[in-house]
């Protein structure tokens, strides 16, 4: 009887440490995303980054303050997307990242135009092939009678998009669309 007793007790402490530790890795709260951007991460620690720092609020003199005591400064306040663009030591951004207010530092990639005096149609995101257009074509969908908008970081008025019809798409688009013209076309930035 001392033997069962033995036995049942060993197997309900078992099943007490089974259950505990079940119990114990449900509750335990899934990994969170990194708020940091993996080629911000990639960087060297030692190396100083340009970084954009999102917010879930728009970002006060509390955040400035936290830059400047990382080590780094503030370049601008993009207030429309609730963020700052500032440069830092890499090794500081996990500290920025700690920030309940921080809701994604990423690399502040240069963004630059592609060239408005020459495009290389060779380059084969500029022909119609990726995008199908000769099946479409082919079905009789030509484009006549769709309007496009266009929000862009920046579109030159080349002569691809003149209505004088210059150029590979120029001439494309007064084949297909005679009356093709940019209608509307708006700066928010000033100078």
């Amino acid at each position: 009887m001392n033997f069962c007793r033995s036995v049942n007790m060993i197997r309900s402490k078992a099943l007490l440490a089974f259950v505990t530790l079940g119990a114990s890795t449900l509750l335990a709260a899934p990994p969170q995303p990194s708020k940091i951007s993996d080629d911000a991460k990639a960087k060297a620690a030692s190396e100083m980054v340009n970084v954009i720092i999102q917010y879930k609020q728009d970002p006060g003199s509390d955040q400035q303050d936290a830059i400047a005591h990382a080590g780094g400064s503030l370049n601008r306040t993009l207030h429309s997307i609730h963020a700052n663009v500032a440069r830092l030591p890499q090794s500081k951004l996990e500290t920025l990242a700690a920030d309940p207010n921080v809701s994604y530092i990423s690399v502040d990639r240069p963004l630059a135009a592609r060239g408005t005096s020459a495009i290389c149609i060779s380059v084969p995101e500029f022909t119609t092939e990726p995008i199908n257009a000769p099946q479409a074509w082919q079905q009789g969908y030509i484009g006549t009678g769709v309007g496009v908008a266009v929000i862009d970081s920046g579109i030159s008025p080349v002569d691809d998009l003149s209505t004088a019809g210059v150029g590979l798409f120029g001439a494309l688009t007064k084949l297909l669309s005679p009356s093709y013209r940019i209608v509307y076309a708006e700066s928010f930035v000033t100078g």
